[in-house]
């Protein structure tokens, strides 16, 4: 195919793939959308290549998920990120581990790798955020319940008494919006 005065090159399927990759781990809030999305273009989209996927690149592809929602909570768990626009705060980072977690077990995938990341960023999170908050006398960003959080907690197996004992001060509830 000629685009532009030049032979267009043919991705290998290998690029193809690396491509969609690529997309589901940085292609929005969602990841497990952008899967499908890929899934539709790379097998049946007549507009697609026409692949029958191998178990292995299916895997690659459902990796990418995980991978794409551990992007996005620790996103939402980098302290650095509370002021800014791209903060969405606690309750979507809850929302996102659930999402994970629920795609995680309906494709029987092993997730401790995330759970460990999202254990280790929650609990330095909440340390710095209870000294910004009590020490510092800056507003909180907890956006969440009690509750929500004490359940986030028990998924990621964070130990409560690995927190600063004032993290209850923080959630929504104790604060005016």
């Amino acid at each position: 195919m000629i685009f532009a005065g030049k032979m267009e090159k043919k991705l290998t399927r290998y690029e193809l793939l690396s491509d969609e990759v690529l997309m589901i781990e940085n292609g929005g809030e969602i990841p497990e959308v952008t899967y499908h999305g890929s899934l539709h273009y790379l097998t049946e989209d007549p507009e697609g290549p026409g692949l029958l996927l191998s178990e292995e690149e299916i895997l690659r592809l459902k990796l990418a998920v995980v991978a794409g929602y551990k992007k996005i909570i620790t996103r939402d768990l980098m302290v650095e990120n509370r002021e800014k626009g791209l903060y969405r705060g606690l309750e979507r980072c809850t929302a996102n581990w659930n999402r994970v977690m629920g795609f995680g077990h309906r494709e029987r995938l092993d997730l401790s790798e995330i759970t460990e990341c999202v254990c280790r960023d929650l609990k330095h999170f909440f340390c710095i955020e209870v000294n910004d908050v009590i020490t510092l006398g800056k507003p909180t960003c907890v956006n969440c319940s009690t509750e929500s959080l004490i359940v986030l907690f028990a998924a990621v197996g964070l130990d409560m008494a690995d927190l600063p004992k004032e993290w209850k001060l923080l959630p929504k509830e104790h604060y005016q919006t």
